[in-house]
Order: C-alpha cells, then sequence, then structure tokens
C-alpha cells in the first residue's frame, strides 16, 4: 500500500514528461504541421476547415508592434466593411487578394 502513491506521481511525471517533449517538437517546428492541411506543391488546401496559423506564419506569436499594426489594419477593414465584424479572420483574405 506505501508503494502505490509514489507509482501514481511517477506515471503521472512520465505523462508529463512525455507531453512536455510533443509541445517542444511543435514548438520547433511549426510549419512542418502544415502538411496536414496544405499542399506546398500546388499551393491548395488539401482539406477543408482550418489551420492553425502557427502554421502559416511559422511563428506561436509575434512582436507586439508588428501585432499593433495588424490589430490597426483589421479593425479599419471592420470599420469601412470590408472585413465581417464576427471573421477579422478574413482580411488576410484581403492580402492574399482573395476574395472574402
Amino acid at each position: 500500500m506505501r508503494w502505490s502513491r509514489p507509482r501514481a506521481a511517477y506515471k503521472i511525471g512520465n505523462s508529463a514528461t512525455a507531453l512536455g517533449v510533443i509541445l517542444a517538437v511543435f514548438e520547433r517546428h511549426p510549419c512542418e504541421l502544415a502538411e496536414g492541411w496544405f499542399d506546398a506543391a500546388s499551393g491548395e488546401p488539401i482539406p477543408s476547415g482550418t489551420a492553425p496559423l502557427e502554421t502559416v506564419f511559422g511563428a506561436w506569436e509575434i512582436p507586439v508592434e508588428t501585432a499593433a499594426a495588424v490589430r490597426a489594419v483589421v479593425d479599419r477593414l471592420v470599420q469601412d466593411g470590408r472585413v465581417p465584424e464576427d471573421e477579422p479572420w478574413r482580411a488576410l483574405d484581403l492580402l492574399a487578394g482573395a476574395t472574402p
């Protein structure tokens, strides 16, 4: 009975370590995650659905100066009606030359 607690803690520790390793791999290789939704040869999406932004930009975060500039542009596009208020990410469609 006295060994059951350490074993349980050990199992939790192993799970946490495994999860940490998996997350570290994802953090080092975000662009590789795009292979599940993007065909690099054709430039076309593979299925329909959504894609994590980090797989598009290759980064988990951006400098606050860049974020503020992007946010200001998106806000202006929403205010002038070019981008729906409930879909601000559609500003990327304008940047890409696609029809929102």
